[in-house]
Order: C-alpha cells, then structure tokens, then sequence
C-alpha cells in the first residue's frame, strides 16, 4: 500500500530511557550479560543538576525465562537500549514494510 506512512521512519528516538524500551544486558560480571529485556519500571531518575536531567539511573528489566518473566534491578551502566531496525525485528516488524 503506497498510500499508508510508516511511522518508525519519521518518529525521533527519545533520549530519555523510558518504560517499555527494550535494553541488551552488558555486564561482564552478571550471568544475564548479553541477554535482551524489557524495561518495565524506573526506580530513580537524575536530577536537574545532572549531565542527563531526567534520564533514569535505575530501572527494574524483565527478562524472559522458561517459566515466565525474571525480574532485575540495574544501573543505567549495565545495559544499553535496543534502537532501530533490531528493536523492530524483536518487536516483530519487518524492518522497511509496514
């Protein structure tokens, strides 16, 4: 359909990391480095005064398990956010088709 928009084009990636994104796990010392979670509450924020007003420090990422969904509270510095054509493949979207 050449008339419908794609949204995930035209949208900015928010700086800020939010509840819903979805972070990748980079702690070497953890036995859950590398794996792919969701973010599914923030514990603490930084403050005005900080380099990123706002931005969570501190969030609870829900990792899918055999049972279920284990939950683990991390530092900004354990994970990163999953952007782009990956996190919309984890999704389930077909990068480039709507």
């Amino acid at each position: 359909m050449s008339n419908v928009i794609d949204m995930r084009e035209y949208r900015e990636v928010d700086p800020i990391l939010r509840k819903g994104d979805l972070v990748r796990i980079v702690d070497d010392e953890a036995e859950i480095d590398g794996l792919t979670g969701i973010v599914i509450e923030i514990l603490e924020i930084l403050g005005p005064d900080s380099e990123a007003p706002g931005q969570a420090s501190w969030m609870t990422v829900a990792l899918p398990d055999e049972e279920g969904w284990v939950e683990y509270d991390l530092s900004l510095g354990s994970i990163v956010r999953i952007l782009g054509e990956e996190a919309d493949v984890l999704r389930g979207y077909q990068h480039g088709s709507v």
